[in-house]
């Protein structure tokens, strides 16, 4: 399906000339457009077009003498970034437009997916948001500041059906072929009502893969040295916690403030971590609403929670006893999440870092510290590595009561010693369970 922005008629409408007078815009010149659109891979075909649009627009429009609001003449400029038709790359797009760069209006959004991740902060910054993304879940009164540029699965299902029905009557059954994606799981329910609504049987309703493409073909980024260098080592990373990669340097930061100033969880008012901003808008990070045990793998706050409780790391923070337990999620309360003020110029710099600040208020003080990499991967910080000794140190503790200790030295002797070791199924197998 093309999707396709009507930008100019939009911008000259006098909908969104009220729009912006009643915004109190400032004295600049110029309006920035935000635009959430695929630049590579499935729908890069999509995004490339609306990106053209929208530049072309603004030209004309400038070239028309700018749009006149409240006595100002005003231009616009076109701030796109890619989000990969996915929900993560959505998300650092959103914190890209919304908070960094402060834009106002969007004037295109494509994918469900990462309209879903800007959507969700849109909606609470007062941001207007245009977008041609067809799922059902983005759109109606709970969303007063996103409108659809064009029609939708919703618009055109029903009435398609029917023709389809004119010219083939005798039609009784069909099947149903969707992208696996956010946009396809939502077309497919809309899609499949509509046919059971005039008489036809849904045989079977299945799904493809949305595939990442891309025009580029450089083959020398893998061929180059193989068989010479061995790149894998400096790009490794170990969790030294059992929690998402994305908190390991606030847990960092948090275990060793509460150790250090021997903070008792009592103590505690709040905790505030600041960190990767696309993570911390992301309802699946953000959510407190635990139901069941796996929930808090990917829960911030509970993790720094259970942090803050002096819980050694291991297989016990998945425990029922410690998810659940009341002083922990009475804690879980108490955290704040917010962007880490350095996060998008840290990471301009350099790709690996994850910039963290930990603050907890405690005794009447603030006790705070900050780091630039987490524990456990290769950094311009010699601290960040786990050593050999710390990584078996890690093993042992998982495995503790699940192996006989002689088995989890066995192993470890192993995989320190790789050379020597002729067939490693063997010694998989040493860690296969035979009784509960």
């Amino acid at each position: 399906m093309r999707n396709t922005f009507h930008l100019p008629a939009a911008l000259k409408a006098a909908g969104i000339a009220s729009l912006l007078a009643a915004s109190h815009l400032c004295a600049a010149e110029t309006i920035k457009l935000g635009l959430s659109i695929p630049l590579s891979g499935s729908g890069a075909n999509w995004g490339k077009g609306s990106e053209w649009l929208c530049g072309r627009a603004a030209e004309e429009i400038k070239a028309q003498g700018g749009v006149k609001v409240q006595g100002k003449v005003y231009d616009f400029e076109c701030v796109g970034y890619d989000n990969k038709y996915n929900a993560a790359e959505g998300a650092k797009v959103a914190q890209a437009l919304v908070a960094r760069d402060g834009v106002k209006y969007v004037a295109g959004s494509i994918g469900t997916a990462p309209v879903r991740a800007l959507q969700s902060l849109t909606e609470r910054r007062n941001v207007l948001m245009f977008t041609s993304a067809w799922g059902t879940s983005i759109k109606g009164p709970n969303f007063p500041l996103t409108f659809s540029q064009m029609n939708s699965v919703n618009e055109i299902s029903e009435p398609m059906i029917e023709y389809v029905m004119k010219l083939h009557p005798g039609v009784k059954t069909v099947a149903l072929l969707n992208p696996n994606d956010a946009t396809g799981q939502e077309t497919e329910k809309v899609a499949k009502a509509a046919w059971e609504k005039n008489g036809v049987k849904v045989l079977v309703s299945d799904w493809y893969p949305r595939y990442v493409g891309t025009a580029r073909w450089s083959p020398e980024l893998l061929t180059t040295g193989l068989g010479e260098d061995w790149r894998f080592p400096a790009f490794q990373m170990y969790k030294p916690y059992p929690h998402c990669r994305v908190m390991h340097a606030p847990l960092d930061l948090l275990i060793d403030l509460v150790a250090r100033h021997d903070i008792k969880v009592e103590e505690i008012e709040s905790i505030t971590s600041y960190g990767e901003g696309w993570a911390y808008e992301l309802p699946c990070f953000t959510n407190r609403k635990l139901l069941l045990q796996h929930d808090a793998q990917f829960c911030f706050a509970h993790g720094l929670a259970v942090a803050a409780h002096r819980i050694p790391p291991g297989r016990q923070w998945q425990d029922e006893a410690v998810v659940f337990n009341p002083s922990v999620m009475a804690l879980m309360n108490k955290v704040q999440l917010k962007t880490h003020p350095t996060y998008f110029q840290s990471i301009s710099a350099d790709i690996l870092s994850r910039p963290s600040r930990v603050e907890i208020q405690a005794r009447g003080q603030t006790f705070a510290a900050e780091k630039g990499f987490p524990k456990g991967m290769r950094s311009s910080d010699p601290g960040t590595y786990m050593t050999n000794d710390e990584l078996a140190a890690k093993f042992r503790a998982f495995v503790d009561g699940l192996l006989p200790p002689a088995t989890i030295e066995q192993v470890i002797d192993s995989v320190l010693n790789l050379e020597r070791v002729e067939d490693f199924g063997a010694v998989m197998r040493l860690m296969v369970r035979t009784s509960a």
